[in-house]
């Protein structure tokens, strides 16, 4: 099984993720553009990594990293202006509805040890959601 971080990152991700943390990347994105993707990026690979952690002691540092990357990306779209505007709102739309299910079923399922459970829904209706949060912003 692969790790989770690359269930979630094309190699096209991985460039554009390294890009955005070592410096300006040339892209058709602005740069708040690239740091949201970057974070949207961050949140949901931290976010497999808890659901496939067992070990209790790795949770908590992972859902403050999950937590982090999601604050710097919550950030990154409140900066979008112009046409990145646009953009903004389609993701807000899809990210209340991503971050509810985080908070109201992926992690307690986590935390109560229903890692099952926890991955059926984070690559269901998660997964589909965070194509939608990609396409909204136009990461690779």
């Amino acid at each position: 099984m692969q790790p989770a971080w690359r269930q979630v990152l094309s190699p096209g991700s991985v460039a554009l993720l390294v890009a955005v943390l070592l410096g300006p990347a040339q892209s058709a994105l602005g740069a708040s553009t690239q740091e949201a993707c970057a974070a949207l990026l961050m949140a949901r690979a931290k976010l497999l990594e808890m659901v496939d952690s067992r070990g209790k002691g790795d949770l908590d540092a992972l859902k403050r990293e999950v937590y982090a990357s999601s604050a710097k990306l919550e950030g990154a779209v409140a900066d979008l202006t112009g046409a990145d505007a646009a953009r903004a709102l389609e993701f807000r739309r899809v990210w209340q509805a991503f971050k509810r299910t985080r908070e109201q079923e992926i992690l307690p399922a986590i935390y109560r040890g229903r890692h099952d459970q926890a991955r059926s829904i984070a690559h269901g209706i998660q997964s589909e959601r965070f194509e939608k949060m990609k396409a909204a912003l136009g990461c690779q």
